[in-house]
């Protein structure tokens, strides 16, 4: 551990009873050999590696290493501004706005869904201290710097609780026990199931005792393997903590170099130092330092007697270039040891053109990597448990798709917003892209936006009424909004628009109906049989059913003709 660097075993405390000066010695010189090579103790830089070092993914010296990478990532993420503000913007892009969506068919219902389960978030924590969007992510950045973050599963009062485990507490860091079945507190059978987990209590004088055991059904497990054979997760940091503890001491140096350069203002030479009437100069407080002059802001001196000239200090040339070049190499290696762009992680002004679109598109492949296993591990489980209990206590209705559902992280990111928003549109308009898929990408549910372009309309549509204000004033993006407005209103009480086509007139076959047009062609089938004649159903139509008589007679059949000519 991080905190027993340096301590001294069983025979060196003897040694150091009977000289403390050795004692001393011998612990700064263990210290300073396990920071040697950063976090990785008895790894030095530069060795060839070996199966020993290499061979397990869960021996007990990655166990030692994997516990003091914990414990460097932590003091780094406390001390240096760089790893602090990595973690914290990784978890600020990954969780954002995060919010779940229904997605059941029945929007009465989602709306039922979404309040429930938002209600639920403000009560996830058993400890009451966080929402359940807070909770999620914490055991990211968890996850990352300690390489793992738990959650249990509680029941209380019908519901479901949270309780968060942080990735020293599964498992022993002070006495971590490794074995073929116990792998610092993670017990599994001989098939490499896992049977259950050891949960630690950490106190405030970091004395580690176990709390009891968890079955994996109650117990989710974050981390980001690297190796099939893996159980515990290892801090993502790991390969850059020796960078990060570099980097954190070069500046600090660096600083110091900088004060030290800027503490000398000017340096006065004098001819005879012990001449009369020569400057006031303070007197050295030890032998064989220079004596100071204290300069005053805005005061105007001449030269005494006995001063010859000033020279004034150089202006400080730090930091150099080359110290700058070696800064962004070492930030691009943390960069990399996260698969995050150098741009992303230190310097967005270094986006530019499609460099900036690749960046942010690299970037954004990590980021929803990150979601994506949070939802695998945590998001789905927990909301499925959560609206199942709620059905089941009949607190929201049954649905058959219950379990549809999406989630919401907020908008990506985008290094050309213009070019963006132009692809996509092309990209919906060829079929490529749904809006739905359009808006989930900006952070929004489609049907959300559309309830709320509808809200809004209906205030526009409300103001300019009740101010008495044509709509196009208010909403110059609407193509003819009084027009359309116009129609539907007709429209609902039944009446023609002005593009619709005149209603035949009266008597016509348009005004008659199925019922009429039937009884005409049975008058006209009587004709057809010889049952009446032509000029009575003549009269019929204009008479009964309002035709002209031109009509009428171009539309009755007239009746054959024999073959002498004379007509029947």
């Amino acid at each position: 551990m991080a905190e027993q660097r340096g301590k001294l075993n069983f025979l060196e405390r003897a040694g150091a009873a009977l000289s403390p000066k050795w004692g001393l010695d011998r612990s700064i010189a263990k210290a300073q050999l396990q920071q040697f090579a950063a976090t990785r103790p008895g790894r030095a830089r530069g060795r060839m590696a070996t199966a020993w070092q290499q061979g397990s993914s869960e021996s007990w010296k990655k166990g030692r290493e994997r516990i003091d990478a914990i414990w460097e990532a932590r003091a780094m993420e406390e001390n240096f501004c760089i790893i602090a503000g990595l973690l914290q913007r990784i978890s600020m892009y990954v969780c954002g706005t995060l919010e779940y969506q229904p997605q059941t068919g029945d929007e009465a219902i989602d709306k039922e869904y979404a309040d429930y389960f938002h209600d639920w978030c403000g009560r996830s924590d058993i400890t009451g201290r966080h929402r359940f969007r807070e909770q999620v992510a914490l055991a990211l950045t968890g996850a990352i710097r300690d390489g793992e973050h738990g959650f249990i599963r509680h029941m209380e009062g019908g519901e479901l609780r949270l309780q968060s485990i942080e990735g020293d507490r599964i498992g022993n860091p002070n006495s971590p026990k490794q074995d073929e079945e116990n792998i610092n507190g993670i017990v599994i059978d001989k098939r490499g199931r896992v049977k259950h987990y050891e949960i630690y209590r950490r106190t405030r004088t970091v004395k580690y005792e176990l709390d009891g055991t968890v079955k994996p059904s109650r117990f989710m497990h974050l981390l980001f393997p690297s190796r099939p054979d893996q159980y515990h997760g290892v801090s993502k940091l790991a390969p850059a903590l020796p960078h990060a503890r570099d980097l954190y001491e070069l500046l600090g140096h660096e600083k110091i170099a900088a004060k030290f350069a800027a503490s000398f203002t000017g340096f006065v030479r004098m001819k005879d130092p012990g001449a009369p009437g020569a400057s006031d100069f303070e007197e050295p407080t030890q032998a064989g330092q220079p004596a100071t002059y204290k300069a005053e802001p805005g005061s105007v001196m001449r030269f005494q007697n006995g001063e010859e000239d000033i020279q004034f200090a150089p202006g400080s040339q730090r930091p150099t270039n080359a110290f700058i070049q070696l800064v962004e190499a070492l930030i691009r290696e943390i960069a990399l040891s996260l698969v995050l762009p150098y741009g992303f992680v230190y310097n967005m002004a270094a986006f530019g053109g499609v460099t900036a679109r690749l960046e942010t598109k690299a970037a954004q492949r990590t980021i929803r990597y990150y979601q994506e296993r949070l939802q695998d591990v945590i998001l789905n489980r927990v909301v499925e448990e959560v609206l199942m209990l709620g059905i089941a206590r009949k607190e929201i209705p049954w649905a058959d798709n219950w379990k549809k559902g999406a989630w919401r992280f907020g908008a990506e990111i985008t290094g050309d917003v213009g070019h963006q928003t132009t692809a996509d549109l092309a990209l919906v308009d060829a079929g490529g892209k749904t809006i739905t898929q359009l808006a989930a990408e900006h952070g929004n549910s489609f049907p959300q936006v559309v309830d709320q372009k509808a809200a809004e309309l209906e205030t526009i549509l409300r103001v300019a009424k009740g101010k008495k204000i044509p709509v196009e004033l208010l909403a110059g993006w609407l193509n003819n909004p009084t027009q359309m407005i116009a129609n539907m209103e007709r429209a609902a009480k039944g009446e023609p628009g002005p593009d619709d086509p005149p209603p035949p007139p009266p008597g016509q076959i348009g005004t008659l109906g199925d019922k009429g047009a039937k009884q005409i062609l049975e008058v006209l089938a009587m004709v057809g049989k010889g049952e009446t004649d032509r000029e009575s159903a003549i009269l019929t139509l204009v008479n009964v059913y309002g035709m002209p008589v031109g009509e009428a007679e171009a539309i009755v059949p007239k009746p054959p003709e024999d073959p002498n000519g004379v007509t029947a």
